[in-house]
């Protein structure tokens, strides 16, 4: 069965061309960064899985039905952020794998490479800056290290730079071309922003219970009140995934704390 989610007088979003698209940029992006992933030392590979592989393609397909020139942006936006991910991993530690940023630098100059190619040349700025502050939430990150305790909320806090300015931007680049009013264009970005909390929330395995997880859902939901259609397919492609899995990390992040904690004692 084919699920379709339409609004009176807005565009059709159909699963079934969303998953064929999704398919197609999962594919290129596999057959761009595997290679150079099997020659990285696997403390130096970003765990890559839905959360932070197959999220930000989502994002851009999800208002455009998985048109070419979407499928485009998401490859594009996808290198960008994966060379951040690759480039961090081995420059945040004390010995810098030189292969490891090389990489990351390779597969980010590539993804500006094809924004520019899909006529996105005025945002490569914004792309540059959003990484940067990233990196710089990832420094912080080392701070953490040093300390016998930080709280969770120190932490959430960190993620409007570690994760969701780079979702806005994202969502932000995927509706800019679209015939939206330009309030329906910020509410989408206001999604991806949220959504990037909820992306960090998810990772990083904090308390999906918490209130900060919850209102960033809640938030999620109500930027996208705008557009129904939109809402409903976001509810099946993205955010049930969350609350899906979100609580599986939770637990087993809790179990593996106590777990480790038991054999201290």
């Amino acid at each position: 069965m084919i699920l379709t989610y339409r609004e009176a007088g807005q565009q059709e979003i159909s699963a079934a061309g969303l998953n064929e698209a999704l398919l197609a940029v999962r594919s290129e992006l596999g057959r761009v960064y595997q290679p150079y992933a099997g020659a990285l030392e696997a403390q130096h590979r970003p765990v890559v899985d839905w959360f932070s592989y197959e999220l930000v393609p989502v994002l851009v397909l999800l208002p455009n039905d998985g048109g070419r020139d979407a499928r485009m942006l998401a490859v594009a936006m996808e290198l960008c952020c994966l060379g951040g991910l690759v480039h961090d991993k081995g420059g945040g530690t004390a010995h810098m794998p030189g292969r490891s940023v090389l990489t990351g630098d390779y597969l980010y100059a590539l993804g500006a490479l094809r924004l520019a190619a899909a006529g996105y040349d005025d945002w490569l700025g914004s792309v540059g800056r959003v990484l940067c502050r990233r990196s710089e939430a990832r420094l912080v990150r080392l701070d953490w290290v040093g300390r016998s305790f930080v709280p969770e909320s120190e932490k959430i806090a960190n993620l409007h730079k570690e994760n969701a300015e780079a979702m806005s931007l994202a969502a932000q680049m995927a509706v800019e071309r679209l015939d939206w009013p330009e309030v329906h264009k910020r509410a989408y970005a206001e999604f991806g922003f949220y959504l990037g909390i909820l992306q960090g929330i998810v990772q990083n395995g904090y308390d999906v219970r918490g209130y900060e997880y919850t209102e960033a859902l809640e938030l999620c939901r109500s930027a996208l009140a705008v557009r129904p259609e939109l809402a409903a397919a976001a509810e099946t492609f993205i955010l049930e995934r969350f609350e899906r899995y979100g609580e599986t990390r939770y637990d087993k992040k809790y179990h593996d704390e106590k777990g480790a904690a038991q054999e201290m004692a």
